[in-house]
């Protein structure tokens, strides 16, 4: 498939609506996610997509690191004004929810440890309790 302004926008607007970025990266459930955009940009008319999950990643790793690439170049050359537009917006906005999920992570990850830790204590009391050790 060949990819069009129009093809980057949809993929864009629909990660954007399925908050693609509030789970972590590797889980079953951000696949999940992934999954779900590829089905709802193939079952587009206009633009027609003929995409997998792992293309529409691809395809968003290529785009992110085209526009950070198009910035730095334009903060090296300050005299040039920057073009903004549509495509680029979206894409700061879709970096800036994927930083913000990073950022929280930690605090997550935190939860998550504690849990883990209540949860096998849990585990050594209720061994004793059934005569095991």
């Amino acid at each position: 498939m060949e990819w069009t302004p129009q093809h980057d926008r949809a993929l864009l607007d629909e990660m954007s609506f399925s908050e693609v970025f509030q789970y972590k990266k590797g889980t079953p459930e951000r696949g999940q996610v992934w999954d779900s955009i590829a089905e709802n940009l193939n079952a587009m008319e206009y633009p027609k997509f003929k995409v997998l999950k792992r293309s529409c990643r691809d395809r968003w790793t290529l785009l992110r690191g085209k526009y950070q690439k198009k910035m730095t170049n334009e903060i090296k050359a300050s005299s040039i004004d920057v073009e903004v537009n549509e495509i680029d917006t979206i894409i700061v906005e879709l970096i800036g929810k994927k930083d913000a999920a990073v950022s929280t992570g930690g605090k997550d990850n935190k939860k998550v440890e504690e849990e883990k830790k209540a949860a096998e204590q849990i585990r050594k009391k209720g061994h004793g309790a059934f005569g095991r050790k």
